[in-house]
């Protein structure tokens, strides 16, 4: 089981900008993969076939989610965007309901507690949240 926390931007933008630096930490480790499903409702329209993880570095994800947007198959905070951070041992999903869940096997790591606080700094509402 996972657990961790749901941010809840106070305005629409917000998710956004989460994801834009999100991305922009992951391109300043250029050799870092991080494991993507892009899922509900893009994941319709990307995939042929089954959903599976793609293997992309920061700036691929970020070529990626960019192509999918111009293309109108999804959208941040729209549409679901799964991320795996195997060196870390955490995931982050960028929620179709306009919100961003980060989760790791233990409630206290390190990166999901400083998500938490940096969340609560920008006045967002944050939730626990627990997946089996």
């Amino acid at each position: 089981m996972t657990q961790g926390f749901i941010g809840r931007p106070p305005d629409a933008d917000a998710v956004r900008r989460d994801f834009d630096e999100f991305v922009t930490q992951l391109e300043s480790t250029p050799s870092e993969t991080v494991y993507v499903v892009f899922g509900f409702g893009w994941g319709n329209e990307i995939y042929e076939h089954d959903w599976l993880e793609l293997a992309l570095t920061g700036s691929e994800l970020r070529t990626r989610v960019a192509e999918a947007e111009a293309a109108g198959l999804g959208r941040i905070g729209s549409d679901d965007l799964y991320v795996k951070l195997p060196a870390l041992g955490v995931e982050r999903q960028y929620c179709h309901e306009a919100d961003v869940h980060v989760t790791a096997a233990d409630p206290k790591h390190p990166y999901v507690e400083a998500e938490r606080q940096r969340w609560l700094d920008r006045g967002w509402e944050i939730s626990p949240c627990k997946d089996a």
